[in-house]
């Protein structure tokens, strides 16, 4: 029998009916077999007092574990790898670009930051393309400082580097991706932005970007200018001694 113009045959339309129920019931095994939970440790007692908060404060609509949940916000399953608890208190305490302020009280906080820590622990969220090696990268920066390698205002500059936020959110010698927003690449941003753009950048931010405010002096922000400038002097040489593994060894279809 003769069918329409682009439709497909009723025999195309069964196979590919079969096709697809094939691949959801084989997804359902792979999903319900999975005894990684199972493996796992429960949550500690302060980490439940953290999720009734997540869950109180509706945290899923904008944020997702392993991918599940609301795409405003980035995923938060590896945020305690990046996320000291100065950087906590301070987006929780007053928000960061689109996501409000929670006021939330210290208890309720620790009680977050203990169930990030024990979810950073349960594997790795979301595949990841390998990123240079961060405890390395701030051994160089804190031994060229010590060593006297880098110029007196650099290192005003990289011990704010240091001591600060700016790896939260910054990757070492690469670009990060963080929900929405792209985070670049701090050794390269001498070369993207004139002084004055840097300067401004680090007074008021970019909030239209999802960068806060560094909260910086005239001072300081004299100073990070300068460690950026000597960041991107020596970028090759960074990059040797903080060459990244192979995505921690998970392979793309695998995030646990």
């Amino acid at each position: 029998m003769n069918t329409p113009s682009g439709d497909f045959p009723t025999s195309r339309r069964k196979s590919l009916m079969a096709f697809l129920v094939t691949a959801f019931v084989l997804q359902t095994f792979l999903v319900y077999s999975d005894d990684t939970g199972r493996l796992l440790p429960p949550l500690s007692e302060k980490a439940l007092e953290g999720r009734a908060v997540w869950l109180s404060n509706n945290c899923q609509a904008c944020h997702q574990f392993y991918g599940m949940g609301g795409f405003l916000g980035p995923d938060l399953t590896n945020a305690a790898a990046r996320l000291d608890r100065a950087r906590l208190d301070e987006v929780l305490t007053n928000g960061v670009a689109q996501m409000p302020a929670f006021h939330l009280s210290d208890t309720e906080i620790s009680g977050i930051e203990a169930y990030l820590r024990e979810m950073d622990g349960t594997g790795i969220g979301q595949a990841r393309a390998p990123l240079p090696d961060l405890p390395a990268f701030r051994g160089a920066i804190r031994d060229a400082i010590d060593g006297g390698k880098m110029p007196a205002e650099a290192s005003k500059g990289g011990e704010g580097f240091l001591s600060g936020a700016c790896t939260g959110c910054h990757a070492a010698l690469a670009p990060r991706r963080i929900g929405a927003y792209l985070a670049p690449d701090l050794s390269s941003a001498v070369n993207d932005l004139s002084d004055d753009e840097i300067l401004t950048v680090l007074e008021v931010g970019r909030p239209a970007l999802g960068m806060p405010p560094a909260g910086f002096s005239a001072s300081q922000r004299g100073a990070m200018l300068a460690f950026l400038r000597w960041l991107a002097a020596n970028r090759t040489q960074l990059q040797e001694r903080t060459r990244g593994g192979d995505s921690e060894g998970i392979p793309w279809w695998e995030f646990r």
